[in-house]
């Protein structure tokens, strides 16, 4: 996906990725709100908000938007409807095969809803992922989850709809499985 810079009097394009989300899309509509900067792309069945760099989940069905003063007026066919903030992490291994187990994550997430988090893990890179139950995610920023297995995935979602800030996740972690590693103790790795 090209989009041009979005807001400003420049002319050019930008490689901004995220083809594998949007190639499902058929016939999608962009539609731009000047006022927060962020551009909305959606089909009849999925949608999606890009704004500073970050693709999040958006609105299905968007045909248009408009601004009367600050409040933000929508078009659609279908009545709108507004999905609690999730994210998942592509998949982690910690840059070494063999088993390891996760202790605990911790997080900036800037958010006014409460955030829970989860981790998606297998034992074989041929098994489907399972998942943790959910954790909160308390004011530190800390969620206390163990598991154990070679790739992961860590999920992040609210209950509620709205928008949350996040510049990392750090996962504690243990390298379990001795043949890839001279070192037990582990590491931290941020994403």
């Amino acid at each position: 996906m090209s989009v041009n810079d979005l807001g400003t009097s420049s002319i050019g394009t930008q490689k901004l990725g995220f083809e594998e989300f949007l190639l499902p899309l058929i016939n999608p509509t962009l539609t731009w709100d000047a006022s927060e900067r962020r551009l909305y792309i959606s089909d009849a069945s999925i949608g999606y908000i890009f704004n500073d760099g970050a693709m999040t989940g958006g609105y299905e069905n968007l045909t248009g938007l408009y601004r009367i003063k600050d409040d933000l007026k929508v078009m659609s066919p279908d009545t709108l409807i507004i999905e609690p903030v999730y994210i998942v992490t592509d998949i982690i291994d910690f840059k070494r095969r063999g088993l390891k187990s996760i202790e605990n994550l911790n997080t900036d997430a800037i958010s006014e809803l409460p955030l829970f988090a989860a981790i998606d893990y297998r034992y074989n890179i041929k098994e489907d992922f399972k998942t943790t139950k959910w954790s909160p995610i308390n004011n530190n920023g800390v969620a206390h989850i163990r598991t154990a297995g070679i790739d992961f995935r860590v999920r992040i979602k609210s209950l509620d709809s709205g928008t949350f800030n996040l510049s990392y996740i750090r996962i504690y972690h243990k390298y379990i499985d001795q043949r890839f590693t001279h070192d037990p103790r582990g590491e931290i790795d941020d994403y």
